[in-house]
């Protein structure tokens, strides 16, 4: 499990990010997303480790041949979640997003 979650922040590090959305007419929503083209299969790494969220699409660019896929984890209890269980393992830069 530990080895999943190191695993996990380092995959965040590089490919993930976490601020401040509107949804619904919220405002300052918290927001944790993953994109990734092709195939989702390391999106569903990371949602089985940290063991919440939801992975989207396919979703289709105009101008662009592969599909994307999102990871997504709406509001502060996911998000402080994940940043309990990766948190450690991060970057400097990605802690203080989570912040």
């Amino acid at each position: 499990m530990i080895t999943e979650l190191a695993w996990s922040a380092g995959f965040f590090d590089g490919e993930g990010n976490v601020r401040l959305r509107n949804k619904g007419g919220a405002r300052n929503y918290p927001f944790l997303s993953i994109n990734q083209y092709h195939i989702p299969d390391t999106l569903y790494r990371f949602k089985e480790a940290v063991g919440i969220g939801k992975v989207y699409g396919p979703y289709y660019k105009k101008n662009c041949p592969a599909p994307f896929f999102m990871y997504c984890v709406w509001g502060l209890p996911g998000v402080q979640d994940i940043s309990d269980k990766i948190g450690n393992f991060l970057s400097i830069r990605k802690t203080q997003q989570f912040a």
